[in-house]
């Protein structure tokens, strides 16, 4: 997703070890998307399709897991590769409950002009880019959102409407 790509260049500029997941589907461009994530920053990736997150990095002892996908049992399975207490942000699994490992929170934006600063600041100097997937006509909205909740797209989406 474009977020996990956003997540993982501000983690990295952060100084963060960041591992993820990602498929070998391509992107319109012809890359992979597991070359992509890599591309973006990740140390590690792991190809979903072919083994489990949890599994793969179980022992690690993370210091948080940031949420992109929102799988029902992921939370359950965080407790095996973070540190005891560790935190669980979601943008996608709203119906996550904590559990004696892991501390469950839905990841919410609140706007902040300091923060807001800093990333236009990261964006001007390379450090930071925004994946585009395609740029749509405003009539091919539909086509768009079908795109994005297919989970097939592979950055933003745009539409435009002038």
């Amino acid at each position: 997703s474009a977020t996990g790509a956003l997540a993982i260049q501000i983690a990295k500029a952060a100084g963060a070890y960041v591992a993820t997941t990602a498929s070998p589907n391509t992107m319109p461009d012809g890359v992979s998307k597991i070359d992509f994530v890599k591309k973006m920053g990740a140390d590690e990736v792991i190809n979903y399709k072919e083994a489990e997150w949890s599994d793969v990095l179980a022992g690690k002892d993370f210091d948080l897991i940031y949420d992109c996908v929102g799988e029902a049992d992921s939370v359950q399975k965080a407790g095996k590769i973070v540190k005891k207490g560790s935190p669980f942000l979601s943008i996608a699994n709203h119906g996550g409950q904590s559990t004696d490992d892991v501390v469950f929170k839905n990841f919410l934006i609140k706007s902040n002009a300091t923060d807001l600063d800093k990333l236009v600041s990261m964006v001007v100097e390379k450090k930071l880019t925004v994946p585009i997937d395609s740029v749509l006509p405003f009539d091919k909205a539909a086509e768009g959102l079908q795109k994005s909740m297919g989970w097939t797209s592979a950055g933003k989406l745009i539409v435009q409407v002038a």
